[in-house]
């Protein structure tokens, strides 16, 4: 069956066999000015620290770990599961990883923060948590030694901030009283964090602003009307260098960190997903393609993307932006086609590409299963959970799962690593998070999962 390249540029090109098609790009504007004035990639570090401080990894939401040295394109082939802690975790968010140690919400009757090992899973120490188990599993960021809990309970949710030296919870942040008719005060997002301010959404706005030390209120934003008589909602976060993105129905929205001044919006007006921050850039999907914007904007009030590639996603909301840094970064999407039974495919395939990151340009690809899900990236290496078929005594099986890996730098389309996952955390959705030598898998149950290279 004949269908559309995976990754195209805008205008229509000529239709390609599934699986090796050519790729080529649709540039914006020119790349003359592909970084604004006074942004610059940052330079590299001498000793990253190895942690995961986020949901997406990051306060940039970029699912990397550049510290990550223990997992690398050398051993990765040698990874297995090392253990599954039970009662960790309380949904499909990834843990925090601070200093060498895990970081999790779990409980079976009551609510626990665990701090526990990267290596075992074992529990090094715990604390109760107030409110009820059922008011977690939200998501969490950390800094320092500092971490972020978002929770959900009636009248209002809000943040915890814990400190993970003293055992202790030191501040509390709730949801402002909600001014827009039906809005929920009790769902409090999922947290990101700058170290200074944790920002959430909730109780009818799409922005709010706490300081991490008191929990006070320093601003929010109302939702924008648009013009069929709804609301632009937002779908992500990202902060860095004193500026907060959001992504959704109003497009890339660039914000003061310190106090909430819109700075500029994209053009297109419209996102999906969450913004990725990284190289002085800001990477987002814009429905159909991926593009990249200045992190500091472009002198007006409209930014047009550096550059935009189109993605023919089947599903072209939730286009997985992952691995970013200066030089390049990852995409996962899937496809529609006619299944070949002698291959037990389903009438979807996963996909994975690496982009420059200055350019757009694709200089990789593979095709992975029926879906790729969770990207992260760990050093050299970047993981994802995939779900495929294979055959059985004969028999085609499907929704099976693989934890794979490939190098930063691949041009072959064999992977590094391809695990097969216990059928016990089969669950969807799927996030991982790697650091400290461990890739984390949290699918969607209390179990927290943890993959090491034996001896390290």
């Amino acid at each position: 069956m004949h269908r559309r390249t995976p990754v195209e540029p805008s205008v229509r090109p000529t239709r390609a066999r599934r699986g090796w098609a050519v790729l080529t790009i649709a540039l914006a504007v020119s790349l003359a000015a592909a970084l604004a004035p006074g942004v610059a990639s940052p330079a590299a570090a001498a000793s990253p620290p190895d942690q995961w401080t986020g949901v997406y990894g990051s306060a940039g939401s970029s699912s990397t770990n550049t510290g990550e040295h223990v997992l690398t394109a050398g051993n990765a082939g040698k990874i297995t599961q090392a253990f599954a802690a039970t009662n960790r975790t309380g949904g499909s968010y990834p843990p925090v990883v601070l200093g060498g140690v895990v970081y999790t919400v779990g409980g079976t009757t009551s609510p626990r923060f665990y701090a526990s090992s990267p290596r075992t899973g074992k529990a090094l120490w715990s604390m109760a948590l107030p409110y009820a188990v059922s008011s977690y599993g939200y998501g969490m960021t950390g800094t320092g030694s500092t971490v972020l809990i978002s929770f959900g309970t009636s009248p209002a949710g809000g943040v915890l901030v814990v400190d993970v030296a003293k055992h202790a919870i030191t501040a509390r942040a709730f949801l402002p009283k909600a001014t827009t008719p039906g809005a929920d005060r009790t769902y409090p997002g999922t947290p990101t964090t700058d170290g200074t301010r944790v920002f959430l959404f909730g109780s009818g706005y799409p922005v709010l602003a706490f300081s991490v030390k008191s929990g006070k209120l320093l601003w929010k934003h109302s939702y924008t009307p648009n013009n069929n008589d709804g609301i632009d909602f937002v779908y992500g976060f990202a902060v860095g260098g004193g500026t907060f993105y959001t992504s959704g129905g109003e497009g890339l929205v660039a914000y003061s960190a310190t106090t909430g001044r819109k700075k500029w919006t994209s053009d297109p007006a419209f996102s999906y997903g969450t913004p990725v921050l990284a190289g002085g850039r800001v990477f987002v999907n814009v429905s159909d393609a991926v593009a990249a914007f200045p992190a500091a904007g472009c002198g007006a009030a409209s930014c047009k993307p550096l550059w935009s590639t189109a993605v023919d996603s089947y599903d072209s909301d939730i286009i997985g932006i992952a691995g970013a840094d200066s030089t390049n970064l990852f995409i996962t999407y899937r496809t529609s086609h006619e299944p070949d039974p002698t291959k037990c495919e389903a009438r979807f395939a996963g996909h994975i590409a690496r982009l420059s990151a200055s350019t757009g340009t694709v200089k990789w690809q593979t095709e992975v299963g029926d879906f790729a899900q969770g990207m992260v990236r760990g050093g050299d290496v970047v993981w994802i959970v995939n779900e495929y078929g294979e055959f059985q005594n004969g028999t085609c099986v499907g929704d099976q799962y693989r934890l794979l890996a490939y190098s930063t730098t691949a041009t072959a389309t064999a992977p590094l690593a391809a695990l097969p996952i216990d059928s016990a955390y089969f669950y969807y959705p799927q996030t991982l998070a790697v650091a400290s030598g461990t890739v984390f898998q949290s699918p969607n149950s209390s179990t927290l999962v943890g993959y090491r290279v034996p001896g390290t």
